[in-house]
């Protein structure tokens, strides 16, 4: 590839390994915000650096830390660059932890202290072991956190057979896992704060039945619900842009649910296995990599929405504009393509047979 500089805007939150493997990159520019990005996703070769970024900050993002010490303009700590060989304060300033950040999970003699900064604002997936930190205890739950904030991160339940849980109010993050195959939880709140529930947070809880995601939560991490097959109502937040992978896969009750109008992608198999009868897509949504629901309402305005794969359609589409528009969407010509199943979409002047 002949590309040779790049900007990374400030709305990133991933780029795969290797994305720019056969570029030959003269300048990489990051503006402020952008994270999940590590030496991996440029191909640096077998010099590895201790930070990538920019003329404005060279030190944007930790590639490697050797003695625990982290610049104190560094934004990104990216996969496997903090050693556990002591005690890690990641300074005020940094926005995001990538997955993995640890290398090297082995033996250790005695706890190490992990204090995080304030200004974070994003979590990757990742364990936090407690044979090897230090956590702090509230009621039922395990906690990392910064000097001022003890209970930022959420980082697991002491004991899976409980049936409720208080988070404590000062919680920004339910790590992944966190309350992975708590088999008898069937109340919880999420206080008002809360900014990401990380992936697999409430796999196999059986026994939840009502979820309430406060407004304050950006991000929900794939397969975060996934085998609640009890779960029957599910609030969600007004702030989420993405219903991830297999969010609520397995959620064999669940009926109905709420799209806000702040999500703008719905990932594969987000709502397979579940008992939904009807889901309204609201124009705000712009790629839909999979829909697998029996009946959904789909909206006039959604004409520049791409949906890969359609896999499950038994019963009537509902659309708000007439059989022309219908035809004019994007949404159709993926109907006559990409599906053999036969249905009718109900419009305002008729209904439009799909076979």
């Amino acid at each position: 590839c002949s590309l040779e500089n790049v900007i990374i805007p400030k709305n990133i939150r991933m780029i795969g390994t290797d994305a720019f493997e056969s570029s030959v990159l003269n300048t990489i520019r990051f503006e402020e915000g952008a994270c999940g990005i590590t030496d991996y996703s440029f191909s640096l070769g077998n010099i590895r650096p201790y930070y990538i970024g920019d003329e404005y900050n060279p030190n944007y993002i930790l590639c490697y830390s050797k003695q625990g010490d982290i610049i104190s303009d560094c934004k990104v700590i990216s996969k496997d660059s903090l050693s556990l060989e002591e005690s890690i304060t990641i300074p005020e300033g940094v926005i995001r932890i990538d997955d993995d950040p640890f290398r090297g999970y082995g033996y250790t003699f005695e706890k190490k202290y992990l204090t995080l900064p304030n200004s974070l604002e994003s979590l990757g997936k990742f364990v936090i072991n407690e044979n090897i930190f230090k956590l702090n205890e509230f009621e039922n739950g395990l906690y990392i956190g910064s000097k001022e904030n003890p209970y930022m991160v959420l980082v697991k339940i002491k004991n899976n057979q409980v049936e409720s849980v208080k988070i404590h109010s000062d919680c920004k993050f339910v790590l992944s896992y966190a309350f992975e195959n708590c088999s008898k939880l069937k109340e919880l709140t999420i206080p008002f704060g809360v900014k990401e529930i990380g992936e697999c947070a409430f796999e196999n809880c059986i026994s939840l039945k009502k979820v309430v995601i406060p407004n304050s939560v950006k991000r929900i991490g794939r397969c975060a619900f996934y085998g609640c097959s009890n779960l029957e109502a599910v609030t969600l937040s007004d702030s989420i842009t993405s219903i991830e992978t297999h969010t609520f896969d397995g959620c064999n009750k669940l009926k109905m649910i709420n799209i806000p109008t702040s999500v703008v992608e719905i990932k594969s198999d987000a709502f397979t296995n579940t008992s939904l009868r009807g889901i309204k897509i609201p124009e705000s949504v712009k790629y839909i990599e999979s829909l697998d629901v029996s009946r959904f309402e789909i909206s006039n305005s959604l004409n520049d929405c791409l949906i890969e794969t359609i896999n499950y359609i038994n019963s009537d589409i509902t659309f708000d504009g007439t059989m022309e528009e219908f035809k004019s969407l994007y949404f159709y010509q993926d109907i006559i393509i990409r599906t053999n199943h036969t249905f009718n979409v109900l419009c305002k002047d008729g209904k439009l047979s799909i076979n």
